[in-house]
């Protein structure tokens, strides 16, 4: 994260945490918005660890998009940050100056979860995940 979002500077972890959040509601708006879909926060909704749920609304092509889910949930969390050291090659590596970097380990995330519907001639086979595997 560079060391402003907004144009307001970012002094403390708590601030930086909040524009994550922030930037991350605005994608996810950005999103169901290209796909006519309605998106609320129902879990968490203050904090850096929250869940949304995405429900697509209009009418999906089947033949362009063959895996139809109703809805599908969204879950954001964003753990601990710190401000980045002099030496760390992260700027280098991202392309911009970064100021603040969540903690190494998996302290960012964004998973999404659904049951998809396949149709496959005009028929659908219910499909759901286990562990993020596609199961029938």
């Amino acid at each position: 994260m560079p060391d402003e979002f907004d144009g307001k500077p970012l002094r403390t972890s708590e601030e930086v945490r909040g524009a994550l959040m922030t930037m991350m509601d605005r994608r996810l708006q950005s999103v169901a918005g290209a796909l006519n879909a309605k998106l609320a926060c129902f879990y968490g909704c203050e904090s850096s660890s929250r869940i949304y749920r995405m429900v697509l609304g209009g009418q999906v092509l089947a033949s362009r998009y063959p895996y139809l889910p109703e809805q599908f949930l969204v879950a954001v969390n964003i753990g601990e940050v710190e401000a980045v050291t002099s030496t760390d090659p992260i700027s280098a590596l991202v392309g911009f100056p970064v100021k603040w970097k969540t903690q190494q380990g998996n302290s960012a995330s964004v998973r999404m979860f659904d049951k998809p519907a396949l149709l496959t001639r005009g028929l659908s086979k219910s499909l759901g995940t286990v562990m993020g595997l596609l199961v029938q």
